[in-house]
């Protein structure tokens, strides 16, 4: 029988491995529970497993285990990873369609897995000169959003 903290294992080090291919500062992952009454038949191959994460960026995600061959399953794993990265935010207020500059940000660790708008994970000094798309509040984790140049 192939036990669920095996799975749950199992499924954890395939996230570790998937996801330690991005740059990133931190990444913490947390394989959700199983039904106690599900019994899996030992899988004569190894089990394999596919994210089931469109952005790339975590999150709560679904993680598919499958044994193929004559004792065949297959098995959703609920998980939740979250990945963090040293972006640039606001350090001070910034109030929307104001010119940034470099003053206006600092960097901090943030979980990109909650932000669903976009971030921008490019140097503070690109973005000096870009125009502040929407207000931006000193020490949030709130990301930056600019309006690109008209060309």
């Amino acid at each position: 029988m192939y036990s669920q903290l095996q799975l749950k294992q199992d499924a954890a080090n395939f996230l570790a491995e998937e996801y330690g291919r991005t740059v990133h500062e931190r990444i913490d992952i947390n394989v959700g529970n199983l039904d106690d009454r599900l019994r899996l038949a030992q899988c004569p191959t190894p089990v394999k497993f596919n994210a089931q994460d469109q952005s790339g960026l975590g999150g709560n995600i679904s993680v598919k285990a499958q044994c193929v061959g004559q004792i065949a399953w297959t098995v959703h794993i609920p998980a939740q990873v979250m990945i963090y990265r040293e972006i640039p935010v606001a350090a001070m207020d910034i109030p929307r369609g104001q010119s940034i500059s470099g003053s206006h940000l600092t960097s901090a660790l943030v979980n990109v897995s909650s932000i669903r708008q976009g971030f921008a994970d490019t140097p503070k000094p690109s973005l000096a000169g870009k125009q502040n798309a929407t207000s931006a509040k000193a020490k949030c984790s709130k990301p930056i959003k600019w309006i690109p140049p008209l060309l």
